[in-house]
């Protein structure tokens, strides 16, 4: 009986031990990958965030800034996530200005980990991201669900700005971003699909710290008025498309920003805040409050004609002030509405909220985007 007892023991104590081994074997096996980074990508909402984003895809995916490597990692986002906050790395994020957002799937990481390099040209989908170090996360930039897919799109761009790529309009869902002065930039889209592509310049001032964005469209013919726009048809994936941007010098087009800028300088004993149509209006940096002694200018683009032109002048619907005290703001020269492409300013004074008072708004100059742009 004792010996039975004992074999017993014995077998317990082997099987017990085992499994203590077995589970030492899975915890250093979780080691080694940890090592290799399988776990090292957050998939947090950071409150703190350098950048935000609407995930309109099905897909985990996950960041870097400019280029696929350990490095340059930034975090990772949900599918069809909302306003989500990305990690806020100061190594990589340290002042304002613009960068290439790369993306890439969960599944493409793990099976590249050890080799992250090799996916800088597979990339899920690559978006063009202005990073303004102070008030950053006012700013959300959309993934579009048209993203990822098999359709092969290379578009070359000899022009001297960057260019982003939207589907359906001027403002619609970005699909793809070229850099100034390169080619082989390539956008996955979903197929089978027609896609009508609008091209935005891009120009990034380093001096005012400003990001001027403006819309080619045509100067004449049936389209005269209306954003310059191409067409791409995906059949089946094994076609890829090509669009040369260099096509873009042999038409005759303008310029335009597509609506106004209204600088408002706060004259003020308190800080003031912008509304458009009851709803926050933000400057290229991401900024709602103008600080007493301070300016800012903001973008207000103009709502389209039925017909899809851009109107050269508009009526808006203004309001500068605080949250218990804003102010509507009267158009330029009562009863004349913003003209497209001039810079309109606006003074606040008043030593209180209950005392502010705005000033009238004045034009001040038409914004020269052909010679800003470098191209007249």
């Amino acid at each position: 009986m004792k010996k039975i007892v004992f074999i017993i023991l014995t077998g317990l104590f082997i099987l017990l031990t085992g499994c203590a081994l077995l589970d030492d074997g899975k915890e250093r096996e979780k080691e080694k990958e940890r090592e290799k980074g399988k776990f090292e990508v957050s998939f947090l909402n950071f409150s703190s965030a350098s950048i935000r984003v609407n995930n309109l895809s099905s897909e985990r995916l996950i960041a870097f800034k400019d280029t696929i490597s350990k490095d340059t990692l930034i975090s990772g986002i949900p599918a069809y996530a909302d306003n989500y906050g990305l990690r806020n790395d100061n190594k990589l994020f340290n002042n304002t200005d613009i960068f290439t957002l790369v993306l890439i799937t969960e599944k493409q990481y793990k099976d590249n980990v050890s080799n992250l390099s090799v996916l800088n040209n597979q990339a899920f989908a690559k978006l063009f991201v202005f990073y303004p170090i102070f008030n950053q996360t006012n700013i959300v930039f959309t993934i579009s669900a048209s993203l990822g897919g098999s359709g092969l799109l290379s578009i070359s761009n000899p022009m001297p700005y960057d260019v982003t790529f939207h589907k359906d309009s001027p403002i619609g869902e970005m699909l793809g971003y070229a850099p100034k002065s390169s080619m082989g930039n390539i956008i996955r889209l979903k197929v089978p699909e027609d896609y009508m592509i609008y091209p935005v310049f891009r120009l990034f001032h380093p001096l005012n710290k400003e990001l001027y964005s403006v819309i080619p469209t045509f100067t004449m013919g049936p389209n005269e008025g209306k954003p310059y726009w191409t067409t791409i048809l995906f059949y089946n994936e094994d076609l890829p498309q090509t669009l040369d941007l260099s096509e873009l010098g042999e038409i005759d087009f303008n310029l335009t920003s597509g609506g106004t800028f209204l600088k408002v300088i706060n004259n003020s004993g308190i800080a003031v805040n912008v509304w458009r149509n009851n709803q926050p209006v933000y400057s290229t940096l991401g900024n709602n409050v103008i600080n007493a002694g301070h300016s800012n200018v903001f973008f207000l683009d103009f709502i389209r004609n039925p017909d899809g032109t851009i109107p050269q002048n508009q009526t808006l619907h203004i309001k500068i002030g605080t949250l218990q005290n804003q102010l509507d703001v009267q158009s330029p020269m009562p009863f004349e509405s913003y003209e497209i492409d001039w810079l309109h300013e606006i003074e606040v004074t008043g030593s209180n909220a209950p005392s502010l008072e705005l000033g009238t708004v004045t034009k001040v100059e038409r914004i020269n985007l052909e010679q800003l742009f470098g191209l007249k």
